[in-house]
């Protein structure tokens, strides 16, 4: 089989063009499936992801030639594409991109990464904007989510054949027994953000609970924060905040780690004693860095939002309603009592490693 995958990979670096990245060197390795890639970037940074420029018109169309060309030179006729998050820019970029290259390619494949583009066609896209919508992206042959919660996307665009692929991700102690949590510090339970530093990805939830946490008893709860911010002044906001919150010995209770990968990352989860993500971001459709911090033995406190629960254990307590950081400190002092109760690491070795997700996507494409 040959497949033209038509996606970026890092940099910026985001689940999506993670998980691009390890579909190429993972279905690569495995020569089942010739793979052709145009590597369709748009943006150098988180900052300019979604903005509208006329230079990535351009682009768009130097991408599109460049998938047309592969589509002669080597007879692909499958093409693999990751359909818009809910906004304009994006969703017209998805236009252009379809209107070039679907005459030329029998077959199409969405990758649904990110979720919610049918809830905000209906409530805020125009009628113009819903019919040239399912007119151009309409009637894949095949689309892939990463979860049921996800399935609203492809049903609305009459997919043929909608697929259930979870993303997965290399196993970081593959031959080598993980860390013990007794080499953590005992006197100060740090608590890991990793990801998008926005509001709707709740970093400003995640700061507050851990306040709140804070004022009950001698328990010290540090926040960790590892990534990047999508916009100056979200920034500067974040800084004035942490600079505000203090130990009474003059520590900080919040700690800006910056963008973190590689190394850096691994040593990041494993200094810490567990990932609290409590996002409510319209577009959210896994979760990537639960997988991660399963991986790590961490427990996670998340948010009972959109297909997050569909990631965790049957009846795993530590989700929170979004937008409450009392919640969140409340669920702070209990993981911080019973931490070693909510081993995820089983959960992750069942259901989502690097190998099942290529199995998976493997056999769904072959069965084209």
């Amino acid at each position: 089989m040959k497949l033209l995958v038509f996606a970026h990979t890092p940099p910026p670096h985001h689940g999506q063009s993670y998980m691009v990245q390890l579909l190429l060197e993972g279905l690569g390795a495995r020569k089942r499936i010739q793979l052709f890639h145009v590597n369709s970037r748009l943006s150098d940074d988180l900052e300019d992801i979604g903005r509208v420029r006329f230079t990535k018109i351009a682009l768009v169309l130097k991408y599109g030639l460049q998938a047309i060309g592969l589509r002669f030179r080597h007879g692909v006729r499958c093409i693999y594409y990751i359909p818009a998050s809910p906004s304009r820019g994006a969703l017209y970029r998805d236009w252009l991109t379809m209107a070039l290259c679907r005459p030329f390619f029998s077959k199409l494949v969405f990758h649904w990464e990110a979720a919610g583009l049918a809830e905000w066609l209906m409530s805020q896209g125009t009628a113009t904007e819903r019919f040239l919508s399912r007119w151009l992206l309409g009637r894949p042959e095949l689309s892939v989510v990463l979860a049921d919660y996800n399935r609203q996307d492809p049903e609305y665009f009459r997919s043929k054949r909608t697929v259930v692929v979870p993303n997965g991700v290399p196993d970081p102690f593959s031959g080598i027994s993980p860390p013990k949590t007794t080499d953590r510090q005992p006197d100060i339970f740090k608590v890991l953000f990793l990801g998008l530093c926005t509001r709707e990805k709740g970093i400003w939830d995640a700061i507050e609970g851990v306040a709140l946490a804070n004022r009950k008893n001698a328990i010290r709860f540090r926040l960790l924060v590892a990534g990047g911010f999508w916009t100056h002044d979200e920034k500067r906001a974040f800084e004035k905040r942490v600079a505000e919150l203090r130990f009474a010995d003059g520590s900080p209770q919040v700690e800006y780690r910056g963008f973190v990968s590689g190394k850096a990352k691994r040593a990041l989860f494993e200094e810490s004693d567990c990932l609290l993500f409590p996002t409510y971001y319209s577009a959210e459709s896994f979760g990537i860095v639960l997988v991660e911090a399963m991986a790590h033995s961490l427990p996670v406190i998340t948010t009972r939002w959109r297909m997050i629960p569909e990631l965790l254990p049957k009846g795993y307590p530590l989700v929170v309603s979004p937008k409450s950081p009392p919640e969140i400190a409340e669920a702070l002092h209990r993981v911080r009592a019973q931490a070693s109760a909510w081993n995820l690491r089983q959960h992750y070795l069942d259901n989502f490693t690097d190998r099942h997700y290529l199995d998976k996507m493997e056999a769904a494409l072959l069965s084209l």
